[in-house]
């Protein structure tokens, strides 16, 4: 058992939870908001150029819609006259509303003796706030007790190999000359190339091998210990058009998908504090593609293993590494338990990864379920992890006040979801409103905000498939026409009507002046812009302040 080493009194700012966030000491002055409002004026002029009345063709291509392709900075130049003397009066109008001025004591969320608290355990380089398991919220490590419980996993000569630093630096350069090898060999036939010469050419677009470049070289420049992973969309399937067919058919060079896996599993080296070390076994958790090819990985072996236990599992389901299945019992008890250790012993067989089971039982936990049978139906219920300290956000967290509304609506539609009785729905409900009210929300604050939570799933319940995809391409549909205006949240800048006021005032409804919807662009097109979206960013939260990511420089 370790020492306490926090100070008398941390648990009460420890207990507000890592997501708390502290009241900045200062709102946002006109110039911190001079990178937003160009941000702005960037994203309303590209939306006004490439304004378009007609219908647009989507690709449905992942290798065309995929996220790896670097940002432009182009602007147009294309925006003047009335739009831009719109903008401009918008800007001169928005600038007042944004002064720098201290914070009114009475929207500071922490006392100034836990200011203090908070700043002394950020800078002790003896301990680190970890988060810990079951939900029980923050907890003190000292750094000595974590280097050595870090060392644990890292001394498993099965798993892991000790570097030195010249070793690690040469596996560093060349991860690189493997990632542009790959590159090379997968990227689009160059102008001055014979066709034909380079059989997976083309299997990467142009953007992804700039994006793909620009990153490894800058990964090098500033943390190349970091695990490296490309993160290479695989494919997306497509279903066969023709009658009573359902063939998937997969659009992908697999040579280069393969490749790419190799480079991600060969390369898995890190620094922890001082060490070295490379991975030589299983795939590094954190990685973008460690999901799929644990997936990958234990799919191969259920090819054969669902079919061969099918007549005992019927139904059978896997989410990574959690099972969920039903077995049939056999008439004959030792018959049955003897197939039961064969099965166990059959799922182990599979390069030496070991599977825990829990005993057969009418009701087990999968995920955030618990599964049960209720005679001749299975049921199910919420399922809360009895330590569970339900740290939620409490009521002086500096977020902005859209963040309660989204907690509310989305545990309700979760426990609406997920529960088969009213009478568990009923008890949930009322267990998560009395945990809001412990963390200082007032049950005029919340009573109207369950209200319409409720309201909204109970609507959801009853939409079919269909209504809810509608549903949900019609609110894209409408955000394509907005844009996007970043402000930093605090509670003295200028709020939301307020900022939607003097956007219809001086750019989308003028007086006396058409709307901005009926101007025309360059190309003589209606601009496809109708309202304004005030997307709030948040400051540091106490995970951020505390974190203890650069144990080098601590101990």
């Amino acid at each position: 058992m370790q020492k306490n080493l926090l100070p008398p009194g941390a648990e009460k700012l420890l207990g507000l939870g890592k997501n708390f966030i502290p009241a900045p000491p200062w709102t946002t002055g006109a110039k911190e908001m001079a990178t937003n409002m160009h941000r702005f004026k960037r994203d309303l002029s590209l939306k006004i150029h490439f304004s378009y009345e007609g219908e647009i063709d989507y690709i449905d291509d992942p290798r065309i819609n995929s996220k790896l392709y670097l940002k432009s900075d182009w602007e147009p130049d294309t925006i003047k006259g009335e739009v831009l003397a719109r903008l401009e009066n918008f800007f001169n109008e928005l600038s007042p509303h944004f002064i720098r001025r201290k914070t009114a004591p009475e929207n500071m969320n922490l006392t100034a003796e836990e200011q203090a608290m908070l700043k002394l355990i950020a800078g002790d380089d003896m301990t680190v706030i970890a988060t810990a398991d079951k939900g029980l919220g923050p907890c003190e490590v000292s750094v000595e007790q974590y280097g050595k419980d870090g060392l644990k996993h890292i001394e498993d000569e099965s798993t892991y190999e000790i570097l030195s630093e010249a070793e690690a630096w040469k596996e560093v350069r060349q991860l690189k000359i493997d990632i542009m090898a790959w590159l090379d060999r997968y990227q689009p036939y160059q102008k001055h190339e014979k066709r034909g010469t380079r059989p997976g050419a083309g299997a990467l677009k142009r953007k992804q091998v700039q994006y793909i470049r620009f990153k490894t070289n800058d990964s090098m420049k500033t943390d190349p210990f970091a695990y490296f992973y490309l993160m290479y969309k695989i494919h997306k399937p497509t279903l066969s058009t023709r009658p009573r067919e359902n063939i998937v058919k997969y659009d992908y060079n697999a040579d280069c998908i393969i490749e790419a896996l190799a480079i991600v599993l060969r390369s898995n080296v890190m620094k922890f504090g001082d060490l070295f070390v490379k991975q030589i076994k299983g795939v590094a958790m954190g990685i973008c593609p460690a999901p799929p090819v644990a997936n990958l990985f234990y799919a191969i072996k259920e090819l054969d293993l669902i079919p061969r236990w099918q007549s005992l599992i019927p139904f059978y389901v896997r989410f990574i590494d959690d099972v969920f299945g039903i077995w049939v019992h056999d008439r004959d008890p030792e018959r049955d338990m003897q197939l039961w250790n064969d099965f166990q012993n059959d799922v182990n067989q599979h390069h030496g990864l070991q599977w825990t089971f829990t005993e057969r039982s009418k009701s087990v936990v999968f995920m955030d379920m618990t599964i049960y049978m209720d005679r001749s139906r299975i049921a199910t219920d919420l399922y809360e992890k009895p330590m569970c300290l339900f740290l939620y956000l409490p009521y002086h967290s500096s977020h902005p006040p859209g963040v309660l509304n989204s907690l509310i609506f989305g545990q309700t539609l979760r426990i609406f979801t997920i529960c088969t009785e009213e009478s568990q729905m009923k008890r949930h409900l009322t267990n998560f409103y009395r945990r809001l009210i412990d963390r200082g929300y007032t049950r005029e604050q919340l009573q109207p905000l369950f209200e319409r939570a409720v309201d909204n799933a109970e609507s959801y319940m009853l939409q079919t498939d269909e209504e809810k995809q509608a549903k949900k391409k019609a609110k894209m549909d409408a955000t394509k026409r907005k844009v996007f205006f970043h402000v930093p949240w605090h509670p003295n800048n200028p709020s939301v009507s307020v900022l939607q006021q003097l956007f219809r005032d001086c750019i989308s409804h003028p007086v006396g002046q058409p709307p901005l919807c009926e101007l025309r662009n360059h190309e003589r097109q209606k601009i496809q812009v109708d309202g304004m979206v005030v997307c709030y960013h948040r400051h540091k939260n106490l995970g951020n302040v505390l974190s203890y990511r650069r144990l080098i420089i601590r101990g």
